[in-house]
């Protein structure tokens, strides 16, 4: 009884699987960063514990109850508001990233979708910008020396 251990569909299973388990790894890497960002908004933004449960609880904010939906509202604005009087006052106390996340947090209340790709990777680069503000800077600079 000489035969061959066929592992072809095993290892094709395996395959799949391990596929799966990337995916979601990579998903729930994506997703938790955005899910701890909002408890903590959430709870300086003063919610306790069983309102932060249901906000936590909802996927999009559609699906939080009306009253909490208002109250989380009303505070994200508030806070908005303070965050950028701060920014045009230039507030040592001014803390952008705060602002972005808060403006994130705005954003999944007014239903806009929650994506968890980073927006620096649709921002134009760094070096195309900094040959475009070159041009310019130079054509300022000529028409500076044409106009003195």
């Amino acid at each position: 009884m000489t035969g061959t251990l066929d592992t072809t569909p095993i290892d094709a299973a395996l395959a799949a699987a391990i596929r799966r388990y990337v995916e979601a790894q990579r998903r729930s890497v994506a997703t938790a960063p955005r899910r701890l960002e909002r408890v903590m908004l959430l709870r300086r933004l003063g919610l306790d514990d069983a309102m932060l449960g249901q906000a936590l609880a909802a996927t999009d904010a559609s699906r939080l109850s009306e009253p909490l939906r208002v109250l989380i509202g009303e505070r994200v604005a508030v806070e908005l508001r303070r965050l950028s009087r701060q920014a045009r006052g230039g507030d040592s106390r001014y803390d952008i990233n705060r602002h972005i996340a808060v403006r994130r947090l705005a954003n999944w209340l007014e239903g806009a979708p929650d994506t968890a790709e980073d927006a620096a990777d649709r921002r134009t680069g760094g070096r195309v910008l900094n040959a475009r503000f070159a041009r310019c800077r130079k054509g300022a600079a000529a028409g500076r020396r044409r106009s003195a």
